[in-house]
């Protein structure tokens, strides 16, 4: 089934219901699609406004960029549906089997909540160009697509945590540890930024 095109009831039953999937990967990625969501409409509401007129050619590449995040992450609550299904089954192996297979699966489990984490990472550099460029009358969207594209990343970086813990190749689990920690610090540092900056502006 692909629940992007479902509805938004359907998707949310099934994320409540007694099922294996979705779960907390795919919705990492429905959070971090709302968030470049509202990225997009602070930028459709302020584009063609005289008084953002000289950030226009910038609000412009804000947009293209914010349209291809937000095809990623509707793309990502889906594949993350299926590595799970995928990596569920190699739990259901025998034991031999299971042992000489999970490394791998792990490896690929893990590519995308990787991927939602990077998609999260850019997604918080164009929140944070809004706050100077965005239209002031929708501030508060702005502040609020920064909460939840650093949710996104940090709900999927637990999904990566938890893969890493299956994987025994040193090399390859420093390589993304070092990753996730250099977007986190920079995200977490954006997202406070940007929450503060809205929160002092709406007192």
């Amino acid at each position: 089934m692909q629940y992007i095109k479902q509805s938004l009831e359907k998707y949310i039953e099934d994320l409540g219901a007694r099922l294996p999937a979705p779960g907390g990967g795919s919705a990492s990625a429905a959070c971090g699609s709302l968030g470049v969501a509202l990225v997009l409409m602070v930028s459709n509401f302020t584009l063609g406004n005289e008084k953002y007129a000289a950030y226009e050619k910038e609000i412009k590449k804000i947009i293209a960029e914010a349209e291809k995040l937000k095809k990623k992450l509707l793309k990502f609550i889906d594949e993350d549906v299926e590595a799970y299904k995928k990596l569920s089954a190699v739990y259901k192996l025998p034991k031999e089997e299971r042992d000489s297979t999970l490394e791998a699966a792990s490896k690929e489990a893990l590519a995308v909540p990787l991927d939602i984490c990077r998609a999260a990472h850019e997604a918080m550099q164009l929140v944070k160009s809004l706050l100077e460029k965005g239209n002031r009358n929708l501030i508060s969207d702005v502040g609020i697509a920064a909460s939840m594209i650093y949710s996104a990343f940090e709900s999927a970086k637990m999904n990566v945590d938890i893969n890493l813990k299956q994987i025994r190749d040193e090399e390859f689990v420093n390589k993304i540890d070092k990753e996730i920690m250099d977007m986190g610090g920079e995200v977490k540092r954006s997202s406070s930024l940007v929450i503060k900056e809205v929160c002092d502006r709406l007192k």
